[in-house]
């Protein structure tokens, strides 16, 4: 059976030292716009393609689209719909660069919308497992501004989300946009996500950039 070809255009270092641009060009000819996200930390293990396929069918205005889930060079690699955007994470290093900050009420703007993926992809319902047991449910390892996109017309989309099956742990966070305390998939853990991307927009400094003073921290 013929399959997607992927094509690499070049990179695409608006979000990511990791991303790059490309086609991909269906088995009828017809071909689209996507970006390839590598993990070069990653492992890539048979379980992770099921992610790819259960998270492709989250189709909400704030969560940028997964297509699938699949492999090179080794490691796993990340496809996602065609989305010409800029990461925050790469606004914040060249406002950095320079001094200046982003004005607070786009600060909340972003955030207000990062919410509104987030919700959206945790509510999502996924089908449930080949085995009969519970079904798997979606969160985010932490909102981080390389996670939060935003393109030249305005629009916002959060890419990053994981799927956590049954009672399993979920897989390694961001220390930093990640509470601890509560589960990675608990609505208290994505607000606290949100509240560390809100004080990074806002101060231009990573959470872990402020760990030295505990009281600040918290």
């Amino acid at each position: 059976m013929s399959k997607d070809r992927i094509k690499v255009i070049g990179p695409w270092l608006a979000w990511g030292d990791h991303v790059r641009r490309g086609q991909m060009v269906r088995p009828d000819g017809s071909a689209s716009l996507v970006l390839l996200r590598a993990h070069p930390e990653s492992e890539s293990t048979p379980s992770l393609r099921k992610d790819g396929r259960l998270l492709a069918t989250i189709d909400e205005p704030g969560v940028l689209r997964l297509l699938h889930i699949t492999k090179a060079s080794g490691h796993p690699l990340w496809v996602y719909d065609g989305f010409e955007a800029v990461s925050m994470g790469r606004v914040l290093q060249v406002l950095g660069v320079q001094g200046e900050y982003l004005p607070i009420h786009t600060c909340l703007d972003l955030v207000a919308a990062a919410a509104d993926g987030v919700s959206a992809a945790l509510a999502a319902e996924l089908s449930a497992s080949e085995d009969g047991s519970q079904p798997p449910t979606v969160y985010h390892p932490g909102v981080a501004p390389s996670e939060l996109l935003l393109d030249i017309s305005g629009r916002v989309k959060v890419a990053g989300f994981r799927v956590r099956r049954g009672d399993s742990a979920p897989g390694p966070a961001s220390a930093a946009y990640s509470d601890p305390s509560v589960a990675q998939d608990d609505a208290a853990g994505a607000v606290y996500s949100l509240g560390t991307l809100l004080v990074h927009l806002l101060s231009g400094e990573a959470p872990a950039g402020g760990n030295a003073d505990p009281e600040r921290h918290a």
